[in-house]
């Protein structure tokens, strides 16, 4: 046991030394492993959270150099865990996604210290393409 949690801090660190720890953060169960087994297969560390408390746990203990969040979710909204996840990491990229078009979301979440924005529906080839900007 003891091993494998070595193992497992020793692959943290590589990804985030090489840029590549990435968090997702969605209620919806099928984004979150679309997105993981999609990073996953383009050689990113990922953990998923479905809820802005979760995530902030999971960035204070780990670090990430990408934290990928969806706008509307139960208690926590991504704007608000947009604007948290800057105070604890403030050197997080962030990218927020939503299906949602409303005009100002946009610069809401530039505001909140998003690095970018997705509408949903998207593609992984569209999303690869804002990480490799970020990252």
């Amino acid at each position: 046991m003891r091993r494998n949690r070595q193992e497992e801090v020793q692959k943290w660190k590589k990804a985030l030394e090489e840029k590549k720890a990435i968090l997702i953060v969605d209620d919806d169960s099928a984004m979150l492993t679309m997105l993981r087994e999609g990073l996953s297969w383009h050689g990113y560390l990922c953990k998923a959270a479905s809820d802005g408390e979760r995530a902030l746990d999971l960035l204070r203990a780990h670090g990430f150099a990408l934290l990928i969040t969806d706008v509307i979710m139960p208690g926590m909204n991504g704007l608000e865990l947009t604007a948290q996840a800057k105070l604890v990491r403030p050197d997080v990229h962030i990218i927020v996604m939503t299906a949602f078009s409303e005009d100002d979301l946009h610069s809401k979440a530039v505001a909140a210290g998003a690095s970018d924005f997705i509408k949903k529906p998207f593609t992984l080839s569209d999303l690869m393409g804002r990480i490799k900007r970020l990252i």
